[in-house]
């Protein structure tokens, strides 16, 4: 009950959704949370680069990104951005480039997993690549 208050106060204290001050805010919001899940996405794939011991990464140790949306492409990305994310997720999952970094890092019971996945990913990027070129 007290959880069906709160929310019921906060539904009032909302403005109405005709405020444009509230949705610029709204915006904001989403858009910097939005950049700051981009930047997380990077960091940890810097950070598996760097701090994996030989042979110890699983499948699920990598953050992938989804198959349709490969370099991460947020709504307010323009077209430089959008063509720097999909190099940087060519690069990433290049499948020369990724088996050098992560295959002595990959635990060899997951690599034939692990491998596809970039394998996939890789093509995905490529992909990415032509719509942009549409």
């Amino acid at each position: 009950q007290q959880q069906q208050q709160q929310q019921q106060q906060q539904q009032q204290q909302a403005p109405p959704a005709g405020d444009t001050w509230w949705h610029r805010h709204q915006k904001q919001n989403a858009v910097a949370a939005a950049s700051k899940n981009y930047e997380q996405y990077t960091e940890a794939w810097d950070q598996l680069r760097k701090l994996a011991a030989p042979h110890s990464l699983l499948m699920t140790s990598f953050p992938w990104p989804s198959l349709d949306n490969v370099a991460y492409f947020l709504p307010m990305d323009g077209p430089l951005e959008r063509k720097a994310k999909v190099r940087a997720a060519m690069l990433r999952f290049h499948t020369d480039k990724f088996h050098a970094a992560f295959f002595p890092l990959s635990n060899p019971r997951d690599w034939e997993a692990i491998n596809a996945k970039a394998v996939q990913l890789s093509l995905s990027a490529i992909a990415q690549k032509k719509q942009l070129a549409e």
